[in-house]
C-alpha cells in the first residue's frame, strides 16, 4: 500500500481529523460523524469500526481524502516528512482570497 485513500458516505456533514505522530510514527484519523471502515494491510491498526483510527505509518507513502463537493471540514493537525496529505475538494476551485473549511 502507498496512498491511503478516505472517501466518506456522500451527503455526509463532517469534520475529519489528521495525525500523523513523528515520534510514534502512527496515524490518526478521527471522524466525527462517521464511523471508519480499514479496509487492507495495515501495520498494528487499531479502532477498526469506530470513530477514531490508528495504524502505523511505515507501509504508507501518505493519504488522500476525497471529499466530493460534501459540506465537509478537514483539519490536518501533524505530519511527518515525506508523507503526503492530499484534500480533493471535488468541483471546488479555490479562489483568490477566499478560505475553504480546509486546515
Amino acid at each position: 500500500m502507498c496512498n491511503l485513500v478516505y472517501k466518506p458516505s456522500t451527503g455526509a456533514t463532517n469534520t475529519l481529523t489528521i495525525l500523523d505522530n513523528p515520534a510514534t510514527h502512527r496515524f490518526t484519523f478521527v471522524d466525527a460523524a462517521e464511523a471508519v471502515t480499514l479496509v487492507g494491510n495495515f501495520i498494528n491498526p487499531a479502532g477498526n469500526g469506530t470513530h477514531t483510527v490508528g495504524f502505523g505509518d511505515g507501509n504508507t507513502c501518505g493519504a488522500v481524502v476525497d471529499v466530493s463537493d460534501q459540506n465537509f471540514t478537514v483539519n490536518v493537525e501533524q505530519t511527518v516528512s515525506g508523507k503526503s496529505i492530499g484534500v480533493n475538494l471535488g468541483h471546488d476551485r479555490l479562489q483568490p482570497g477566499h478560505r475553504p473549511a480546509v486546515h
